[in-house]
């Protein structure tokens, strides 16, 4: 199966779009931070519903950066520009999500929305080894001596 640019625009565009998402979850949680009590259970639950969400966004970026390293076996100078653009998106995307959890660690040390913010946490940190590993396997990789002919060799197998 291979990627072509429009799967590579697709991408960088969802990477985008996350990130601004979470420049408006930030917002939310400063205003619930504002105001921690029992009568803002609307904003909690919008903010549990924009953990899921991050959540799950993050879990399908992960799984489409993954399926570039088996996609884009022989990148095109174009599809490495696109690769490090969307690594560069990711890790935007990244520090918003360190943000985000930085932010509300106030109330999840008052026990408010604990199982989701764990799985915030859990995937932005998954989202980190994927980007260090898209970046090792496009750019730092190939330039190690005796690395193309290593993987020249386990291909022949």
């Amino acid at each position: 199966m291979a990627t072509s640019s429009t799967d590579l625009r697709e991408l960088r565009e969802e990477v985008s779009s996350e990130s601004f998402r979470n420049v408006n979850f930030e917002k939310m949680l400063k205003a619930l931070l504002e105001n921690p009590c029992d009568e803002n259970l609307d904003l909690i639950n919008k903010v549990r519903v924009n953990f899921v969400g991050s959540t799950e966004a993050m879990e399908d970026i992960i799984e489409k950066l993954q399926s570039l390293t088996w996609t884009i076996i022989e990148p095109t100078p174009d599809d490495l520009k696109s690769v490090a653009d969307i690594l560069s998106l990711g890790r935007h995307l990244l520090k918003g999500a360190v943000s985000i959890v930085a932010s509300y660690q106030p109330l999840w040390e008052k026990g408010v929305i604990i199982t989701e913010t764990n799985e915030f946490k859990e995937i932005s940190g998954y989202l980190a080894e994927v980007l260090d590993d898209i970046e090792s396997v496009y750019f730092k990789l190939p330039d190690l001596p005796g690395f193309n002919d290593t993987t020249h060799k386990l291909e022949s197998l």
